[in-house]
């Protein structure tokens, strides 16, 4: 029940002293105002039985519609608060100062879902995270009162309206089986697909286990686990996919990722590129020129501690847009608001190439420069006096190329930005995706960062000595790596 502390008021009326109640909903309702404070409900006036008994009422309403209001993300409105008919005439016969609803200091647009809130650590494993309920059974009526600003409600609403998409993930390592977590609450397990490789026994068999610092810990999904694409259209009876999102590392490959995801593709499909890298949309926009394309740039620390089992950062966010640019965004959207409703984090662009550009200055220098010297970023700058001056070039040819392709918001102050934020951090500093690769004798995604990289510069008849000579250097240990793997 509510917590009351009572304490006198210096405001009194002509029958006797007046006191002023604080009426605060208990902590775990979560009931917050926008700018993250704590609601509390003020009532004045003194307390004879009628009064008690009209406050004590009023108190359970308002307990009931916090709860219910914390629990499923839905506007507050001072309805919620009216008495019963006869209620009311007790209230208007009664000349004390009873609570009213103009009394209250809850805002009447929106209170905060409990999901806003971090998770807490779960003790044991669960399919479906209890700090983020799935809230797909709100009827359309109440979702058109909700404020369009407030994503998690109202996105959850439209998305439950129609039957739940099925979803294809391409390519479950680290960032995939994220998203699979996340796709599979916004939707059902039954109805993520998930195509895995060196982790297939692990994940076929007890699903993925994530340990997330966003999400929580030891939590538990189990989506339809596939081989290859063709078992998957062959579990989904026919059905076709609505999303294929591809999770893969963006290398080189026979047959080639487009090809190994046609069997799945049907002319409503709409494909999701989670990739880094720049210019890798172009491989599918040929392969599938009718349907609709999305360009993906993601931010989300992520690593494969043990086949099916992942380690989650504390960020988690998917820059998205069509690809080109000026094709249709409805379906852009439509798959933030399936991501959202996940309680995924999505941000909508109407070109997501300055996004791919933003992240490419950091890999396409740190990437290979780290990988060929085997240090961290941080462990890199203190290996000698020239070398942040070395990572600075580099990203100068990066911005050049970029401002070169239409993309004058890559700038040197970015650079700076960059410079400065690996500066601050202490040793050993990150150690970025190629670095890892590179340690584990795994290929790298060298032509999608560098080689592309490199590519469009010569296109525009820019020069970039410094970051041609670090792909050839790059290309030159990834193609030990093959040699390695092939000698086995």
């Amino acid at each position: 029940m509510p917590t009351r502390i009572s304490f006198p008021s210096p405001l009194s009326d002509a029958r006797g002293s007046s006191s002023k109640e604080l009426i605060t909903p208990p902590r775990s309702c979560h009931a917050l105002h926008p700018e993250g404070e704590d609601q509390t409900i003020v009532r004045q006036g003194s307390l004879n039985p009628v009064s008690y008994i009209l406050a004590l009422h009023n108190d359970v309403l308002r307990y009931i519609s916090l709860t219910m209001a914390a629990v499923h993300c839905r506007p507050v409105r001072q309805g919620l608060w009216s008495q019963s008919r006869h209620i009311r005439s007790l209230q208007n016969n009664n000349p004390l100062p009873i609570f009213s609803q103009n009394s209250l200091s809850l805002p009447t647009t929106f209170i905060r879902p409990i999901s806003s809130r971090p998770a807490r650590a779960s003790p044991t494993p669960s399919r479906q995270n209890p700090a983020f309920p799935v809230r797909r059974h709100f009827s359309s009526a109440a979702s058109a009162s909700a404020s369009s600003d407030h994503t998690p409600a109202s996105r959850n609403e439209s998305t439950s309206s129609k039957m739940a998409p099925r979803i294809l993930i391409f390519g479950t390592g680290s960032i995939g089986a994220v998203y699979t977590y996340i796709f599979s609450r916004a939707v059902t397990e039954a109805n993520v697909f998930a195509v895995c490789r060196s982790n297939y026994d692990a994940a076929s068999t007890q699903g993925f286990t994530i340990n997330s610092s966003l999400f929580g810990q030891n939590l538990n999904v189990r989506p339809q686990v596939v081989k290859t694409v063709d078992e998957a259209v062959t579990k989904s009876d026919g059905k076709p996919f609505d999303y294929i999102i591809v999770t893969a590392k963006a290398i080189p490959s026979t047959p080639s990722l487009p090809e190994q995801i046609a069997p799945a593709v049907s002319p409503s499909t709409t494909i999701a590129l989670i990739q880094n890298g720049i210019g890798v949309e172009d491989i599918y926009s040929q392969a599938f020129p009718q349907n609709p394309l999305l360009s993906c740039v993601v931010y989300l620390p992520a690593t494969q501690t043990s086949p099916g089992t992942i380690k989650h950062g504390e960020v988690e966010l998917l820059h998205i847009g069509t690809y080109p640019a000026g094709r249709d965004k409805s379906s852009t959207e439509d798959f933030a608001s399936v991501l959202r409703s996940g309680n995924g984090t999505a941000k909508v662009h109407d070109d997501v190439q300055i996004e791919r550009w933003t992240k490419l200055l950091v890999n396409a220098s740190w990437n290979p420069i780290c990988a060929l010297s085997r240090c961290r970023d941080v462990q890199f700058m203190h290996s000698s006096d020239s070398a942040t001056d070395v990572v600075k070039q580099v990203m100068l040819e990066i911005t050049a190329v970029a401002q070169a392709s239409g993309y004058p918001q890559i700038n040197e102050a970015k650079i700076d930005h960059q410079l400065g934020r690996a500066k601050a951090r202490s040793l050993p500093g990150v150690e970025p995706s190629m670095l890892a690769d590179a340690f584990s004798g795994r290929n790298m995604e060298v032509d999608a960062i560098v080689g592309n990289t490199v590519r469009i510069a010569e296109e525009k008849g820019v020069k970039t000595p410094l970051l041609t000579a670090i792909y050839a250097l790059t290309k030159g240990l990834d193609a030990s790596f093959t040699r390695a793997r092939e000698s086995k």
